[in-house]
């Protein structure tokens, strides 16, 4: 090799060092806000994780997968406490997934970890339709929290062949379901009932009323001494008719 192959050689190297030294560069700027926000996250930071997952969704190029981005940035909604945000980004999540990711491109997983990617995700989706349904069901509205809980057993069925984990989601959550159908069930059963006391309660309310309007029975004392007034009257009246008879027109 001549000394000018050996320099074009050195160059072309150094070029190639440079672009990989480069690339990996780029490519740490860009996972650096996902790697933050998975060290909040373990931390139960959940502000924080989301924070930096939100920057790593606007900046996450398409060579690296950016329905990961989003997917964890769901998780953190989630964990937040802001449900309906974690959803939603969990659903752009899954229009972002290759297609080696999705149902049916893979065996069946049994353990959560390894679960495909569309499946990863639509078992956290469960989880936060499942939450909702919780809170409405503390609050009683067992309607709500029965669409919910379908909701959250109707994101994870597709999921449910290809790995335990998902398919006891479903089954849990579709209890959940059944349990909040049987309280309303109950609870306007319970209304009826009280509907039927309300109105048993008014006819013996109007039975009393129509009572207090008739006059009290007498008592034996009273009904004695009203037949003597009654007896000394008739005797009155017929002394007096008598005396008239008497008279007969006559003076004294």
């Amino acid at each position: 090799m001549t000394s000018k192959q050996r320099r074009n050689h050195i160059l072309l190297t150094s070029i190639v060092a440079m672009v990989l030294g480069l690339a990996l560069i780029v490519t740490l700027l860009f996972a650096l806000p996902s790697s933050l926000g998975a060290r909040a996250y373990s931390h139960e930071n959940y502000d924080a994780a989301t924070a930096r997952y939100s920057q790593a969704t606007k900046i996450t190029p398409g060579f690296l997968d950016p329905w990961r981005a989003f997917y964890s940035l769901g998780t953190s909604q989630i964990a937040q406490g802001n449900i309906d945000a974690g959803i939603a980004s969990l659903e752009q999540a899954l229009e972002l997934l290759p297609e080696d990711e999705k149902v049916g491109s893979a065996p069946a997983d049994t353990d959560e970890e390894d679960m495909i990617g569309e499946c990863r995700i639509r078992f956290n989706m469960s989880v936060g339709h499942e939450i909702t349904g919780d809170e409405y069901y503390a609050a009683e509205d067992y309607v709500a929290a029965e669409a919910s809980y379908l909701e959250a057993a109707d994101a994870i069925a597709v999921c449910s062949p290809q790995s335990d984990q998902a398919q006891q989601q479903q089954d849990e959550t579709e209890q959940k379901a059944q349990d909040a159908a049987d309280k309303q069930e109950s609870s306007e059963e319970g209304d009826e009932g009280d509907e039927g006391d309300e109105e048993e309660n008014e006819g013996e309310n109007g039975s009393e009323g129509e009572s207090e309007n008739e006059e009290p029975p007498l008592s034996p004392e009273e009904e004695e001494l009203q037949e003597r007034n009654r007896q000394g009257q008739e005797e009155y009246r017929n002394e007096q008719d008598q005396g008239y008879g008497d008279w007969d027109g006559e003076n004294w």
